[in-house]
């Protein structure tokens, strides 16, 4: 089944974790170049294209969809991964260091 998920750096402090251990602003998970790489990483095959509409947007298709949006200081706080089978999804997690959360379960993931 695909699911829908929001990825987010994972904390300093042991697991399990939920999204208040994110505290009020979620940590930077990376300069826009580095979030896209480590995707890539886990999924070759995605093609990146910035949103001409909204400045810092970004949206990568190829079987899997993402997209996150820059922040002001040119760092990402999240992305959004979208037509995620749970095994891809912990793939990328682990990958980049990251917690995914299950926006139909209510569920993260680490």
């Amino acid at each position: 089944m695909n699911v829908d998920y929001l990825f987010y750096r994972k904390p300093d402090a042991p697991g399990p974790y939920s999204l208040d251990d994110l505290g009020d602003v979620p940590p930077s998970i990376g300069p826009s170049d580095a979030v896209r790489a480590g995707i890539a990483r886990v999924f070759a095959q995605i093609d990146w294209r910035e949103s001409d509409e909204v400045p810092g947007a970004w949206f990568g298709t190829g079987g899997p969809v993402f997209q996150f949006t820059v922040e002001p200081d040119g760092r990402v706080t999240s992305f959004m991964g979208s037509r995620l089978e749970r095994r891809a999804m912990l793939t990328l997690a682990r990958t980049m260091g990251l917690i995914a959360l299950d926006l139909q379960r209510d569920v993260v993931y680490d």
